[in-house]
């Protein structure tokens, strides 16, 4: 929230204050989640490159386990840093393993997401054709889905 204001510096300093009083065996998903949540922070400030190492410090096999949409999360931010900092060639082989995650997943959820990432990769490389329908294909099953959430992300 704060981030999202205009606070970056003062997200950054609650994000410090989690790192520096969490246990990294007891507190280890809530420390996997403050990556990705400095991730998101790192990105919203436009900071890619260390958003992307954040997010993908936060991919770990213990946020899969325990939270698939905060793993996705923190995949969608890896990938959407990954595009605005022009290294489409690595962001393209992260879309493709997300969506080979997501088929494998078998949740319509993770396959739309999927399916948005398909978009922002091709808008990325100038398919707009593409990218428009891969946008129009993500809406439709986040409505088909009826998860307000999804809706308003695939909107952005």
């Amino acid at each position: 929230m704060l981030a999202g204001n205009g606070r970056s510096r003062d997200a950054d300093e609650l994000i410090a204050l989690i790192r520096t009083s969490s246990d990294v065996t007891e507190d280890a998903i809530v420390r996997v989640e403050t990556e990705a949540l400095a991730a998101n922070v790192a990105f919203q400030r436009g900071d890619y490159a260390e958003a992307a190492e954040l997010a993908a410090a936060a991919m770990t096999p213990v946020l899969r386990a325990t939270n698939w949409q905060d793993y996705a999360a923190a995949w969608l931010v890896r990938i959407r840093s990954l595009q605005r900092a022009g290294e489409l060639q690595t962001a393209a082989r992260e879309v493709a393993a997300f969506g080979a995650w997501a088929e494998a997943g078998a949740n319509a959820r993770q396959r739309m997401y999927a399916t948005l990432m398909q978009a922002d990769q091709a808008r990325a490389e100038r398919d707009t054709a593409k990218a428009l329908q891969c946008y129009v294909d993500a809406m439709t099953s986040a409505e088909r889905l009826g998860i307000p959430e999804d809706v308003v992300v695939v909107g952005e």
